[in-house]
């Protein structure tokens, strides 16, 4: 058997038992349309939003003039109408000038630098004269890596010791002390 022989076959066999002459499917269609309230639901919000859209758009329109012309009667909005309008204007120069808040303030007068105690540049003191302005002993450790040099020591006015240790030429470790109250 070749192929067209078995699709009129299957043609056939279709027929016997659903025949094409009874089917009618568009009344059953029609009538579920006509009874549904979804349809008509969905059809009322298609109408409005073709409706709305138009009215959105022009009541947009009109809120944005409105506001553009109450924005340039008044007096700050003409003086920003005028700011802005500067930068479509011809000039003699594409520079704009420098505003108060942009120019750099003056440097400070050079004068001598106060001491920082906590900074390693200004320990200069030996740990025996530290004990003598703070007035009690202070702790050194046992121990230091060979890495690990005395740099030097400072003091604060309450009677906090540091000892600085520098690691090559950079900071190393510091050592903060002071008394218990």
């Amino acid at each position: 058997m070749n192929e067209k022989q078995i699709q009129s076959m299957l043609k056939d066999l279709t027929e016997q038992k659903a025949p094409k002459a009874e089917i009618n499917l568009w009344p059953a269609i029609e009538s579920r349309l006509q009874t549904s309230d979804l349809t008509e639901l969905k059809g009322t919000k298609m109408n409005t939003r073709q409706k709305l859209i138009p009215r959105l758009v022009a009541g947009i329109a009109l809120a944005v003039i409105l506001i553009g012309v109450l924005f340039f009667t008044t007096p700050q909005g003409q003086a920003m109408a005028q700011s802005m309008l500067q930068f479509f204007t011809r000039t003699e120069s594409n520079e704009l000038p420098l505003q108060s808040f942009q120019l750099t303030p003056p440097l400070p007068a050079a004068g001598t630098r106060t001491p920082n105690p906590a900074s390693i540049i200004d320990a200069k003191l030996e740990i025996t004269e530290v004990e003598l302005q703070a007035g009690y002993d202070v702790f050194e450790p046992s121990w230091i890596p060979s890495n690990l040099t005395f740099a030097g020591a400072s003091i604060e006015d309450p009677k906090i010791v540091r000892i600085f240790f520098r690691y090559m030429d950079t900071n190393g470790l510091v050592f903060r002390q002071e008394p218990v109250p």
